[in-house]
């Protein structure tokens, strides 16, 4: 078959004979008769049409790939929608007229196993655009419910997280940063509880980076709650670190790992891949830098969040007595979410508490010198 060729036309055994599947390399497109093969200068030309037939290649560098896992389309998007065929070729699946919404998301993606579409890079502004009108509205909302708040800001870091890899942290992804900062610090209120927040917390299966970003916001804001530090100034800055501390790291796998010693007990990772979790405290530092009027520590926050008190932690090795007082708050709220996502469901959330305490307390109450 030729390479020119974007897809493939195969009937599955036990379906019928007058029908056959249009598969791309990554998923059925759509359900062919048989009898719209009869002409095909006609039924490549209704292909054509419909944007599944790329006439030439095109730069992977020239599109943005958007996860749709969890993915939630409030308003119809305005900007044309493509599927990746292969290394630099794409196809325009619907054009910006067609008003692509979260019916075409389900019944055209989701439903067909396709993990990801792509928006030209010369779009990309347009879903910005939407998505902060999106998020204008919910934070106008006087009766906002806190669980609509956080489904609302997850969705919202996951764009974020996609597209910082891809096209830096621009103004308009900043933007949006802020104003998920803004939902999320609305659904964790003026006095969170540390025990409503680890009753919550559950284990999040593919955007691992997202979803643990926003329970770490909660955590580390009841944490200092708990010990009188719970000022808005206080919580805005530990909400700010927790979203941006991961956005290095572009494998939610790496996410999941609180050490270099963690990483090189697991076979399946690269140099590059090391390289990128030492570096992502510096790189989320130099993310927290470039966000216009962030307040001061943020900074200081990311890029102390994988030191540990005994100096073994990275990337510089502080101990306790050199860790920023915010940092330290963040570490332990950081090191306690870890904790929780390890225990099986059916343990006790005030017990495993105890249990983490009694581990921890000597070592974050002792302050070695170097």
């Amino acid at each position: 078959m030729s390479t020119r060729i974007p897809c493939v036309l195969t009937r599955e055994e036990g379906t019928l004979p007058t029908e056959l599947q249009l598969v791309s390399r990554e998923a059925v497109l759509k359900i062919v008769s048989r009898a719209a093969l009869g002409d095909p200068a006609a039924f490549l030309a209704t292909l054509k049409d419909e944007g599944m037939l790329a006439e030439a290649l095109t730069l992977d560098t020239d599109y943005i790939r958007i996860g749709v896992k969890s993915l939630n389309l409030k308003t119809p998007l305005r900007t044309d929608i493509y599927l990746r065929l292969g290394p630099n070729r794409f196809c325009k699946r619907f054009s910006s007229s067609d008003g692509f919404d979260a019916t075409d998301l389900e019944k055209d993606l989701r439903a067909k196993g396709i993990d990801a579409f792509y928006l030209h890079r010369d779009q990309a502004s347009l879903l910005f655009e939407d998505h902060a009108e999106v998020l204008d509205d919910i934070i106008n909302d006087i009766d906002l419910d806190p669980e609509v708040a956080r489904e609302a800001a997850l969705v919202s870091l996951e764009i974020i997280h996609d597209v910082v890899g891809q096209l830096g942290f621009s103004s308009q992804v900043m933007d949006l940063a802020k104003k998920t900062v803004a939902i999320t610090l609305k659904a964790i209120g003026a006095n969170p509880k540390l025990s409503d927040v680890l009753a919550r917390l559950r284990r999040h299966e593919g955007k691992y980076i997202a979803s643990h970003s926003i329970m770490l916001a909660e955590i580390a804001c009841a944490i200092a709650h708990r010990v009188a530090w719970g000022d808005a100034s206080t919580f805005l800055k530990l909400s700010l670190a927790a979203f941006l501390h991961d956005l290095a790291l572009q494998d939610n796998r790496l996410a999941r790992l609180k050490t270099i010693a963690d990483f090189n007990t697991t076979l399946d990772f690269s140099s590059a891949d090391l390289n990128a979790f030492k570096t992502h405290p510096q790189k989320a530092a130099e993310y927290a830098r470039h966000l216009e009027g962030i307040p001061p520590d943020v900074d200081t926050v990311v890029i102390q969040h994988h030191e540990l008190p005994d100096g073994s932690g990275f990337p510089r090795g502080l101990t306790s007595q050199q860790i920023n007082p915010l940092a330290a708050v963040f570490i332990i709220a950081h090191e306690l979410m870890h904790f929780f996502l390890e225990q099986v469901p059916s343990n006790s959330r005030t017990d495993m508490l105890k249990v983490f305490l009694l581990e921890n307390r000597s070592r974050y109450a002792e302050a070695p010198h170097r």
